[in-house]
Order: structure tokens, then sequence, then C-alpha cells
């Protein structure tokens, strides 16, 4: 289940929007608690749709990165391997 074109577009906004306006909020401005509820709700969603992204890349086999290439690799030679 990889992400979409639109999501990734959508994570990067989202992402955007939260860096623009936590360097607001830490430069000491104030900020209301429902906004600031809004910035932890809109982190959250980014959060999780990653974690269903690396939930999915497990569940089918298709982690990516070297260590993961390197346990492919041993586990070919030594099929026993779990």
């Amino acid at each position: 289940m990889a992400l979409t074109k639109e999501e990734k577009a959508d994570i990067l906004d989202t992402a955007k929007y939260l860096n623009d306006s936590l360097k607001t909020y830490l430069k000491g401005d104030s900020v209301s608690d429902s906004l600031l509820l809004n910035y932890a709700l809109k982190a959250s969603q980014i959060s999780q749709t990653l974690l269903q992204e690396l939930n999915s890349r497990n569940l089918h086999k298709e982690q990516v990165g070297w260590q993961y290439d390197l346990l492919r690799k041993y586990q070919e030679k030594y099929p026993d391997f779990e």
C-alpha cells in the first residue's frame, strides 16, 4: 500500500503548515489552546499515515533500506534463519 501522489502531497502540505505555525509559536507568540490542539492533531495524523505505510511494507515484505537488503541476502544463503 504505497502512498499515493495525493497522500504524499497532503503530508508535505500539512508538515509545511505545522513547521510555519510552530516557528511562530516557539518564538514566544501566544497561541490559543484550541490552535495548539489542532497542531497536535495534525502531527498525529502525519504520524498515523507514516506508521500505516511502515506496517503495510512489513506485512507485504516490502521493507526498504540497507538493513533489509542484508537480511534478505542472509536469508537466501541460510533459509532456516528467520
